[in-house]
């Protein structure tokens, strides 16, 4: 790896060299450069991005204790995050929420789902640009089209009930209600990552959802933020502070 990454600058050659290190390396350390080293190259092809989401999730569930730093999972997300703005929003990676909320990524490592929502959220918040702007369209069932003109139309294909939003939401409260589930006082530990992220990830939802699927009692998002209030104001807790929305 090194030895490519002295010897040239082609930011091809220098992914083909660091995809295969995500399942070799056993160093979180090692891991966490690799994505970061990623991230930072210019220009990347498609096939290589494929094969870097396939070798991540393979590694994330089989060989859980290389991954289990925080700092590397939230970079997993970051990762994975700014994959979707680039993949998703042109049609190259059309499963992406679908393949982020799989059922063995679900039970083996849910925090991944919420780390890559809460990354997406934070960009969304920070930088308006078209590209987010038409993520948000197709979360929320919005079909973008342009004619020749170059004029844009956005109309609604999918009610807001049937929408990727709304199976996120779901999907956000249901990790959400099992980390709170059984909990008399405060959240113990190891559900306590699960409860902030998952409010944190419904914090950046709020904003630009469709206010129903917030106030559907289906859901239950607005009782399971209660929920989380009354929980986290036992002690000086981070899950309280995520759930003031």
């Amino acid at each position: 790896l090194l030895n490519h990454w002295i010897s040239t600058t082609d930011p091809q050659v220098l992914a083909d060299a660091l995809i295969p290190v995500v399942r070799s390396s056993k160093k979180d350390v090692v891991l966490f450069f690799v994505l970061t080293a990623f991230l930072k190259l210019r220009t990347t092809h498609l096939e290589q991005r494929q094969r870097l989401r396939q070798e991540l999730f393979w590694s994330v569930l089989n060989e859980p204790a290389c991954w289990s730093a925080t700092f590397l999972r939230t970079k997993v997300g970051v990762l994975l995050a700014s994959l979707i703005q680039l993949d998703y929003v042109a049609g190259d990676w059309p499963t992406a929420f679908e393949e982020l909320q799989s059922i063995e990524l679900l039970q083996g490592a849910p925090d991944i789902l919420l780390r890559t929502l809460v990354a997406l959220m934070d960009d969304f918040g920070h930088h308006e640009t078209p590209d987010n702007a038409k993520i948000k369209d197709m979360i929320r069932g919005y079909a973008i089209t342009t004619d020749h003109n170059n004029v844009t139309t956005t109309t609604l294909i999918t009610p807001p009930a049937q929408s990727i939003s709304a199976q996120l939401i779901n999907t956000i409260s249901s990790l959400l209600l099992q980390s709170l589930e059984g909990c008399n006082g405060a959240v113990p530990p190891q559900h306590l990552q699960i409860s902030v992220l998952a409010l944190t990830a419904l914090k950046g939802f709020m904003a630009w959802i469709d206010l129903s699927l917030v106030l559907d009692e289906q859901l239950h998002v607005i009782k399971l933020i209660f929920t989380a209030l009354a929980k986290g104001s036992t002690t000086d807790s981070p899950m309280a502070d995520a759930a003031v929305v």
